[in-house]
């Protein structure tokens, strides 16, 4: 007989913050977060409006981030930082993890260039840990209002719970297994200002990724359509051996007369196997970013932005990806002294609605809009 399933997402998220100078040479900045995000599924026998079964999920984290800005010099800067999150999640049971880094980077300039030395250290309870270093150096061409830069650094990224224990039987399953990625990243990158109203940026990387993250068929099994069965693939998350990123990125920034900017931006990414040279599916090869910008000294902004990925996705997923997705952003800063600056906005999101931005097993969220109100003091 079949069935068909809809999904019910609904996430809460919130923050404070409290920044403060405690010297003329030292900012310190405290943070709270707390996300809850949760999922409901139904099932439903074709032709009908009636479910048989339903899953639930919910996650849930709290952070602390504490970070402090020191100028010890006038050609140094070091900003030292601690991030502690605590996250659990519910499905069939409740599993946490606590995940905590500090890091420390510092900036010096030395005549036209600027070294940046960093550290960054991640304790993951669900994942392991890592002990990451970056390098950086920038050059300030004269006169030419240009700056050339290199960096290499190594990164760690740790998934989802969701990764590890949630299951949508019979077609997606958990792995209890899966580890975090882990890459060195390499960057070469030019910017400059040519013209008073014209700013341009062009960035080369290179990663390269152990323990990549995708998505593996396990099996296939026999599910009923009609009077027959078909087969269909079963599926979870998996760690992969190797992964080889490179490409380039460009962004672009034009200022037109009356307070409106133009942008644009452009990825280009070549993924493949090291192993055998071929190109890796399910990656974005092609990103665009185009935008039109209007501010005025009333404190009264207006983001126009539209986003388009190329997924590189197989056939067999439906591919619906390769076209804009558009939001608009409209916000007002108000500067009420002594009281601080209370800022407006609204978001509109996906505001042309097409159905899908990615493939058709998964839809695009319908329009939606958010709004809301930020006081900094």
């Amino acid at each position: 007989a079949g069935f068909w399933q809809s999904q019910r997402y609904l996430k809460r998220d919130g923050n404070l913050k409290l920044k403060t100078k405690v010297t003329d040479a030292l900012d310190l900045t405290i943070a709270f977060l707390g996300v809850d995000q949760e999922i409901k599924l139904y099932y439903y026998p074709i032709g009908s409006d009636e479910p048989f079964k339903t899953a639930w999920t919910d996650e849930r984290t709290t952070g602390l981030r504490l970070q402090a800005t020191g100028r010890p010099g006038a050609r140094s800067t070091f900003v030292w930082g601690l991030d502690v999150d605590r996250s659990t999640f519910e499905v069939q049971g409740r599993r946490s993890l606590t995940q905590k880094a500090v890091y420390f980077n510092d900036q010096t300039l030395l005549g036209n260039w600027v070294l940046n030395l960093g550290l960054r250290y991640d304790d993951n309870s669900a994942y392991g840990s890592q002990l990451s270093p970056s390098l950086g150096l920038v050059y300030n061409v004269p006169l030419a209002k240009t700056l050339l830069r290199g960096v290499i650094t190594r990164g760690f990224s740790a998934p989802p719970l969701s990764f590890k224990y949630y299951e949508e039987p019979p077609l997606k399953l958990a792995n209890p297994e899966i580890g975090p990625e882990r890459a060195w990243v390499y960057e070469l990158g030019i910017e400059s200002h040519p013209l008073p109203t014209l700013w341009g940026k062009l960035t080369l990387f290179r990663s390269n990724i152990s323990d990549v993250i995708g998505i593996a068929v396990v099996d296939t099994i026999e599910v009923p359509s009609g009077n027959t069965t078909v087969a269909v693939p079963r599926m979870r998350q998996e760690n992969f051996e190797k992964e080889e990123r490179m490409g380039l990125e460009l962004e672009l920034r034009m200022r037109l007369p009356l307070g409106f900017t133009l942008k644009a931006g452009a990825a280009f990414n070549d993924v493949r196997n090291p192993r055998n040279d071929k190109a890796i599916p399910n990656r974005p090869i092609r990103t665009y970013d185009i935008g039109v910008n209007y501010a005025n000294r009333a404190g009264f902004r207006a983001d126009l932005i539209g986003h388009y990925v190329w997924w590189n996705l197989p056939k067999d997923f439906g591919p619906k990806d390769r076209r804009f997705i558009w939001d608009l952003n409209i916000s007002h800063q108000t500067d009420i002294p002594p009281v601080g600056e209370l800022k407006a906005f609204l978001v509109g999101h996906n505001i042309f609605n097409p159905q899908h931005g990615w493939t058709r097993l998964y839809p695009q969220p319908r329009r939606w809009y958010e709004a809301g109100l930020t006081w900094e003091f």
